[in-house]
């Protein structure tokens, strides 16, 4: 955005950024009351983004594409202003030297020599499929679904207009279907995602028990026999959604919401090609309701898996029919959470996939997930997977319908958020368990919600990279400390401690930049490690450094989770052997865990989270959505 001067406040009257867009749709004369609102970034010359869509064109069963609209000479003659906008935009021109720029330009062959004009006619020459949703101003919520008709949000209670009925905020949704179409019809893409779901059904027909890609998966696999991903131009589908904070010392949150194609080749399946930027919250705090932003996406998807006609594909004259298929919810684990409305790993209930319940710690304050409970020695859980110790949807479904009509019956406040705890959830999820309303709003979706939380598998690198193995390192090396200040018994001197992280940095020598771009000194900066740091001292460095200076018993379970690593992170696919390797070597992991390292002593409390019991899951994670590389 080229507003550093405030240029593209100033002259509102020229401005081709989203304050425009709603002053058309409304009031041009602001409202005393009004404030500047904050809207999404755009890419326009000195600040804002283009006039967005009026909100009230909705997706009804239609194929439109996106990209340039010029012919190829139009967009020659008009090369230069391309340049220019390119120049101005890359590099952050203020809309106050974005005017000077132009107007110098004056032997140019360039046709437009101000930033609203330039502004609108690069938003002319590129049609952009978008959907604009009001929105609270303070980010909470979208009035979507059931509040499309609401005036005031119900949480911060800031109104929906201003007194002039000028809408406050809004948000863009952009279309998947427009993107699959422009993708579909180019002859390198579209033969390339055409070819990939024919080898994916040849595949998945094949019964092969190893895991080498998603459609090695028992979810695609279930949808291919419920008559799902039966055309060349079916597209598979996964929805990420991560929080981020753009600027700290204002403390602008949002979150993104991204679609991959699975359905593209390896090679291109995680390129900027491959990610579609399905919309980005508003702003400026962290949404309190992220299922009223999904309503858009859940919306298209619906028509989608009903399927759109009149799809054009590169060497094809006839018409095909445009079908996508959701099918996994891929976020690290916060995240995911959020994403279907689960309490998270602190809480009494953290896992989407056993009924596991927590001891509380009243000294500490926090749920802590022992096999044995700690004063009465009662079995909380066990490292077997009995099919009767699972949660399935119904369950879920259950659970969550019991909370929902506590609310509807006005139980306390109290009441219900004990029934969340037992739960592990909050409530109703759109993209796991939907209220009946939802359901039957969008009921092409049963496709997705029956397949219960299997569609949302644990990030392992979260999982095991950012959470397992940094607690394992600050165990060994004396960091963690038990309830009462002292050191496990498995901890490192300080002496031994320093002479590790010296020779992990004396591993720089001898290890190429492809395996380990830096090595730093553990010791020094665990702190700040990376996953890819842990991966790599998980995988290489600690069974070397570690080796002979921690205890045998600790160093036999480290190996454990070691040879599991070697499998969970291989680049490839796994075989059923390998497979269930694996998760023998996590299950004897975490059985020395409870028994040495926990010892089912309650000053050790503090060492059993909720993340050691993930590894559990793993396999299960695996079989359901193809290896972790995929998700």
């Amino acid at each position: 955005m080229l507003d550093a001067d405030g240029g593209g406040h100033e002259d509102a009257e020229e401005s081709s950024g989203a304050e425009d867009a709603d002053e058309d749709r409304n009031d041009k004369n602001a409202d005393e009351e009004e404030a500047p609102v904050a809207e999404e970034p755009g890419g326009s010359v000195g600040g804002g983004s283009a006039p967005p869509t009026p909100q009230g064109a909705e997706q009804q069963g239609s194929l439109k594409t996106i990209g340039v609209t010029l012919s190829a000479d139009e967009f020659e003659s008009h090369v230069d202003d391309f340049a220019a906008f390119s120049f101005l935009t890359d590099n952050g021109i203020s809309r106050s030297g974005a005017e000077a720029f132009l107007k110098q330009r004056m032997h140019s062959s360039l046709k437009r020599r101000s930033p609203f004009v330039l502004n609108q006619f690069i938003h002319e020459s590129v049609h952009l499929e978008e959907k604009v949703v009001d929105c609270c101003r303070n980010g909470c919520l979208a009035y979507t679904g059931e509040r499309s008709q609401q005036t005031v949000c119900e949480f911060c209670k800031a109104d929906r207009f201003y007194a002039n009925r000028k809408v406050a905020k809004t948000t863009r949704y952009f279309s998947i279907a427009a993107w699959m179409t422009m993708m579909l019809a180019n002859p390198d893409i579209g033969t390339d995602m055409m070819g990939l779901m024919r080898k994916a059904r040849l595949a998945a027909a094949s019964g092969s028990t190893s895991r080498d890609d998603w459609y090695n998966s028992d979810i695609f696999r279930i949808l291919l026999a419920m008559g799902k991903f039966s055309s060349d131009t079916d597209v598979a589908l996964s929805i990420s959604a991560e929080g981020f904070e753009a600027w700290r010392q204002g403390g602008f949150q949002g979150w993104p919401i991204i679609g991959t194609i699975l359905s593209m080749p390896i090679s291109s399946r995680f390129k900027t090609a491959s990610q579609l930027l399905l919309r980005v919250t508003p702003g400026p705090r962290e949404p309190k309701d992220l299922d009223s932003f999904l309503h858009p996406i859940v919306e298209e998807l619906n028509i989608l898996a009903n399927g759109i006609s009149g799809l054009k594909v590169h060497g094809s004259d006839a018409a095909h029919v445009l079908r996508v298929f959701l099918l996994q919810v891929t976020t690290d684990m916060p995240a995911g959470d959020k994403l279907i409305n689960a309490n998270g790993s602190n809480g009494m209930s953290p896992s989407r996939f056993r009924p596991l319940f927590g001891w509380w710690s009243a000294q500490h304050r926090h749920y802590y997930f022992p096999d044995l409970h700690p004063v009465t020695g009662e079995v909380l859980f066990t490292l077997q997977d009995a099919a009767a110790e699972l949660r399935t949807i119904e369950t879920i479904t259950a659970a969550v319908e019991e909370i929902e009509e506590a609310r509807r019956q006005k139980r306390t406040k109290a009441h219900v958020e004990d029934l969340c705890r037992k739960a592990g959830f909050k409530g109703y999820s759109l993209l796991l368990c939907p209220s009946q309303r939802h359901r039957a709003m969008y009921p092409n979706m049963e496709y997705f919600w029956g397949l219960g939380p299997r569609v949302a598998p644990y990030d392992v690198m979260h999982l095991i990279l950012l959470n397992v193995v940094p607690n394992l390192w600050r165990l060994f090396s004396g960091k963690w400390k038990t309830s009462d200040g002292s050191a496990h018994k498995w901890a490192m001197s300080e002496a031994i401690v320093t002479a590790v992280g010296v020779d992990v940095v004396a591993a720089r020598a001898t290890v190429p930049l492809q395996q380990a771009r830096s090595l730093r000194n553990i010791a020094l900066h665990y702190k700040s490690y990376k996953a890819v740091d842990w991966m790599f001292f998980i995988l290489c460095t600690g069974p070397a450094v570690l080796a002979g200076r921690i205890p045998d018993e600790a160093y036999a379970m480290f190996m454990c989770l070691v040879r599991a690593c070697r499998v969970v992170f291989a680049p490839l696919g796994q075989t059923k052997e390998d497979i269930d390797n694996m998760d023998k070597e996590l299950r004897e992991f975490c059985r020395l865990f409870y028994l040495k390292a926990h010892g089912n002593d309650i000053n050790n409390i503090t060492l059993c989270r909720s993340t050691i019991v993930g590894l559990l899951d793993i396999k299960r994670n695996i079989m359901a959505c193809g290896p972790t590389w995929s998700y």
